[in-house]
């Protein structure tokens, strides 16, 4: 659909100019020399049969896919080579997914729409208003209900709410009938983006972001976003019966074997033990949880969701740091304040261990959590993330000296553990938890704890390198068809 603009430049050519566009999937040619104008002010709908190229002509427009040749101008620019000024000009009302199930209409398109508050111009303010939006598309009473409640048909006018929160100058709509009922009620927009009832602002110069750095303040809604999980998380009963099983589980474990001597030491095996679990649920957490995320929400629309945003990307990534950083810290309490009550010596003694705490999660976290995100970019689906993922991790958990020395294990074995940040967080753990005099059962008879932070720092400085790399691969894969293709697969999969 393309929406009129107030600005005289877009009434003098083309919104979308589309020349011999071709595309081809290996040998199959899915589009073969599309020639396509539209103007301002015109309602534009691709009709055909399935497999007709409907979709992927949609998603070459939208800057989700490159074609294979051709020329294609989009408010004036290439789509696939587009800067996120022009993405805040765009808005994808996507087919119905799942993706944010835990929280309301208001608080999604408040977060959603912040993206584009820094590209609001006097002529054209961005974002619209929540609750006369919430009005338009008829869910002001469905505001604050949890969006995993609402009904297809409903959930259906919540997409359209954040295809245009952000007002834009064009706007796309995938299956757009699809899931409507046409008898709820609901409000009508101009074809200027505006609710019914909301009047053109006066004309006015400019045209780029006027309120601070777009990726800045993604940035700081990434923040928010993160924190908004976390408060959702330690509210869902699921969730909540992770926590339990974990803290009984370990709690169990070192309860039938309070009483077992180390050998070498006048230390029982709860006081030797608990620093190396502690370090292992940091490390299984911050790299199963964001592959498992990320995986997930590749295939429940949510990252095709911030890919649609102006720098929703760096936003998205934000969020996710932020959410599983602070996921730690209910896991390690839920284990570490009754281990504290039920055993001897198992707390840090004195502020040097407790500061040696911080530094070595810190570092711990930094050289892990990347990882999860790079692992969940590359598993295909949340179907392997049990075999690529958390089986390995597994594995170098076990040879980690974790719940037994790594001096039992072979030789080669002690060097691949050493390679991995696991074995490094455990140590320093042990470093701050344990006395001086433990330090003889370690590798080479010491703490290492300025190897320790090395170590972990190169990690977390390789991680950051790579990361963003591999990141920015998988967010240009990301399209509507590859998700409904996702969706698909798992429906089959649970039959």
């Amino acid at each position: 659909m393309a929406l009129e603009h107030p600005v005289g430049p877009l009434r003098q050519e083309p919104v979308v100019r589309v020349r011999g566009l071709r595309m081809s999937y290996g040998p199959k040619e899915v589009l073969t020399g599309v020639d396509l104008d539209v103007h301002p002010g015109e309602v534009v709908c691709l009709l055909g049969p399935n497999g007709a190229g409907k979709t992927t002509t949609i998603e070459v427009l939208e800057g989700f896919r490159l074609p294979s040749a051709g020329e294609v101008r989009v408010l004036g620019t290439d789509p696939a080579r587009a800067a996120d000024a022009w993405r805040a000009r765009v808005g994808v009302v996507l087919q119905s997914w799942r993706d944010h199930a835990r929280w309301t209409p208001r608080r999604l398109l408040t977060q959603l729409g912040g993206y584009y508050r820094p590209y609001s111009t006097p002529e054209r303010p961005r974002p619209h208003d929540v609750d006369r939006l919430l009005e338009t598309v008829g869910l002001t009473d469905d505001a604050d209900r949890k969006i995993a409640t609402l009904s297809g048909g409903r959930r259906r006018r919540l997409d359209v709410a954040v295809g245009i929160v952000g007002r834009p100058d064009l706007l796309f709509l995938d299956e757009p009938t699809a899931g409507f009922d046409p008898r709820q009620p609901g409000g009508h927009l101009h074809r200027d983006g505006r609710p019914a009832g909301v009047r053109r602002p006066a004309r006015a110069g400019g045209g780029g972001p006027v309120s601070g750095p777009g990726a800045s303040y993604a940035v700081r809604l990434g923040l928010q976003r993160g924190w908004t999980e976390f408060t959702q998380s330690q509210r869902s009963p699921q969730d909540q019966a992770f926590y339990l099983v974990v803290g009984l589980g370990t709690l169990t474990y070192l309860w039938f074997n309070r009483d077992d001597p180390v050998e070498g030491t006048s230390l029982l095996y709860p006081t030797v033990a608990l620093p190396g679990i502690l370090a292992a649920l940091v490390a299984f957490n911050v790299v199963i949880g964001p592959a498992f995320a990320l995986a997930m929400e590749r295939e429940d629309g949510t990252l095709l969701r911030h890919k649609a945003l102006p720098h929703g990307m760096q936003g998205y990534v934000t969020g996710q740091l932020v959410y599983h950083s602070l996921g730690t810290v209910p896991l390690l309490l839920i284990v570490l304040v009754p281990s504290a009550l039920l055993f001897d010596d198992v707390v840090p003694a004195g502020g040097g261990g407790w500061l040696t705490v911080v530094w070595v999660l810190v570092l711990g976290l930094l050289a892990t959590l990347p990882l999860g995100m790079i692992l969940g970019a590359v598993i295909p689906d949340t179907q392997k993330v049990g075999t690529w993922g958390m089986l390995p991790v597994v594995v170098v958990t076990a040879i980690s000296g974790i719940f037994f020395p790594v001096q039992a294990l072979w030789g080669w074995v002690q060097a691949v553990a050493q390679v991995f940040p696991t074995y490094w967080i455990g140590l320093g753990m042990r470093s701050a938890f344990l006395p001086d005099a433990a330090a003889s059962l370690e590798l080479g008879g010491s703490w290492r704890s300025g190897q320790v932070a090395l170590v972990l720092a190169a990690w977390a400085v390789a991680d950051l390198l790579v990361a963003p790399v591999v990141l920015r691969r998988m967010a240009r894969r990301q399209s509507g068809s590859q998700v409904a293709a996702a969706r698909d697969a798992a429906l089959q999969w649970v039959r």
